[in-house]
């Protein structure tokens, strides 16, 4: 999973096959480091493209999710501008960036992404100059 944040405000997204409000986000392939799926999430989800160095894994949540104990990692960015996103319009059909505060009132929210959203210390500073 990818928490973006873009100043106080983080991107939060609904999927089409499940209720609520997720990160972008999903599988490993076979071989595929975390960091790298988590790009390629965020690439096939959002249309932003961003290199693995940009990400730093922020938390790990093992928790039961629809019947099956899930281990996700969640890694987190910041960008100093919100960018123009691209859903795909088949596995996203929204997508936008709130605040935390605002985000947290969707009871059908991922679990995962609650424990995040609810450890996280919001309002961060935007990217610095030098680009991380």
């Amino acid at each position: 999973m990818v928490a973006l944040w873009c100043g106080p405000r983080v991107l939060i997204l609904r999927q089409s096959y499940r209720p609520g409000s997720t990160f972008p986000g999903g599988g490993l392939r076979r071989g595929e480091a975390p960091v790298l799926a988590a790009c390629r999430e965020l690439r096939e989800e959002t249309g932003l493209d961003l290199p693995p160095e940009r990400l730093r894994l922020a938390r790990e949540v093992t928790l039961r999710f629809e019947g099956c104990l899930d281990h996700v990692q969640v890694f987190e960015a910041r960008l100093a501008t919100e960018p123009t996103l691209r859903p795909d319009r088949r596995e996203v059909v929204a997508l936008g960036f709130q605040h935390p505060e605002a985000a947290l009132r969707d009871p059908a929210m991922a679990p995962y992404v609650r424990v995040y959203l609810e450890a996280a210390p919001w309002g961060w500073p935007s990217e610095d100059a030098a680009g991380r």
